[in-house]
Parts: structure tokens; sequence; C-alpha cells
């Protein structure tokens, strides 16, 4: 908990806290693998899956865990490169054979049968729930549309644009780095394109992607190297408010090595 004032620029006398988060130990990703990422919010649970398998879980209540700001997608200055391919948020929850539904139609029959990429250490927090996991790694997505297509809430799929194909949600390049070497490149499975994100050049979600309700977020990526406890700092999704320079504290985050912590999170400062 935190009680502060004028942190951030926010003359405010603010008062709040970090909710619990939702965590894969210690895990590592190879260079050059597609994996899949997929955070759901169900009515009272938070629940986190990597390449199809469950890696973490948390009691949340959808109610309590509002979202604002815009969203920005990709990783930060002086991390990792990697490409990002079919982003999307749908404005419901999902069980673990809908989860596994999803992942498998956007994959080809070929396979990794290797479990080594992904692996997860025992749990390291009080306040987030783990669990070990060697998920099989898909490696090759098809360039179709997603499953449950009537309750999408975003959809980028990077094939040749940065639009958001739902038509609900301004997309734009974050500005001020230096996106000379990102672009778009072959997509998971060589069917349409991915986009590769370099040098802190993102991309930003310009209205809201969770309302208090229950709520998930798929995407995969391919890093160009290794990620893992010795990369540094690695953000995947990054909330940030509104008004650039003003904290948010209602914001949602999938970062890895942030702050010393090893693990893959997904949280949000609650309100």
């Amino acid at each position: 908990f935190h009680l502060t004032m004028n942190r951030g620029g926010n003359a405010n006398l603010v008062f709040y806290h970090s909710s619990p988060r939702v965590e894969m130990s210690s895990p590592t990703f190879q260079q050059g693998r597609w994996y899949n990422v997929f955070f759901t919010q169900t009515a009272s649970k938070r629940i986190f899956y990597v390449s199809g398998e469950k890696v973490g879980e948390v009691e949340k209540l959808a109610s309590e865990a509002k979202g604002e700001g815009v969203m920005k997608v990709g990783p930060h200055q002086g991390s990792v490169g990697m490409a990002i391919d079919e982003l999307v948020f749908y404005n419901r929850s999902f069980a673990a054979e809908d989860i596994r539904r999803i992942v498998q139609q956007q994959s080809s029959s070929e396979t990794s049968t290797s479990t080594a990429p992904i692996s997860s250490a025992p749990p390291q927090s009080s306040d987030s729930a783990t669990t070990t996991a060697t998920p099989t790694t898909t490696v090759a997505p098809a360039a179709t549309g997603p499953l449950f297509s009537d309750s999408l809430m975003h959809y980028l799929s990077f094939d040749g644009s940065l639009s958001d194909q739902t038509g609900s949600s301004g997309v734009s390049q974050v500005s001020g780095v230096d996106c000379s070497r990102s672009g778009f490149v072959a997509g998971v499975g060589g069917g349409g394109s991915a986009y590769h994100f370099q040098d802190g050049c993102r991309v930003q979600l310009d209205s809201p992607v969770h309302q208090a309700t229950e709520w998930s977020v798929s995407f995969w990526f391919k890093p160009d190297s290794v990620i893992d406890s010795s990369s540094g700092r690695v953000d995947f999704l990054y909330g940030s408010p509104k008004i650039s320079g003003m904290p948010c504290y209602t914001c949602f985050h999938l970062t890895m090595n942030r702050g010393g912590n090893a693990n893959l999170v997904f949280y949000h400062s609650s309100p």
C-alpha cells in the first residue's frame, strides 16, 4: 500500500496498492521460437497460460480490476527485440479447453515436441500463485481469423498493417523512438506477417482495453535472443496514462525481469 502526493507529476494525495500478481516463475524463452501468451480475467480469478498450459492463477474479482489509460505493445528501449503477431483482446473470459482450442486453431500440424524452451521454478512470492509448467512450444500458428470473433474488443493481425481490424481503437506508433529497424516480417507459420519491435519502437492502443469486467488477451511472440533471468527487463504489454508523464495507478502490465523479479508477471495497480 502507498499514501503519496506529487508523485510522477500527479499533484493529488493518493492512496493505492498493487494488486496480487499472476506469475510464471523464472521462465526461459528460446531465440527464434514462437510462444503464445494468454491471460484471462474471470469473475473471480486471473489465470495465465503460456503456449496453452496454465502457469499461474490468483484470486481477484473482475469488479475490482478496472483498467484505464493506453496500452503500449512491444519491448521498451534497450530490451531484446521480438516479433509479435495475432494480438487479440476479448470481452469475455475463457475456460482452459477454449484457450487450448484458440491456440490450436492458430497452429498448424507442425509443432515442436521439445518441452525444454520453457522452464519454471517454484513460486517465490506469497501474494501470487504459480504453477510449474513445461508446455509444448507451438511454432506455427496459421494465418486465419480468431475464434470467438463475436467477442473481440481489439484484433491486430499485423498482416501488413498496424490497424485494429475491429475498427474500435486508434493505433499509433509510439513517438520519440527510433523505428528505422522495426517493421513487418514473416508471420507465425509463414502465413501473413508479424511486426518486429526493436530499439524501443512500440505501437499504442489508444482506447481502454479492460473495464471492470471479464476479459482476455492473447498474442504470439518470437524473441531475437534468449529471454531468461539474465536478459534484463522485458516489457510485452505496458499500460501508460493518457496524459504523458502522469502516473497510471490502474494500468495493466505484462513484463519480465522488472525490479529484480525474474518471473513473467501480469499485474495492475488497483484504484
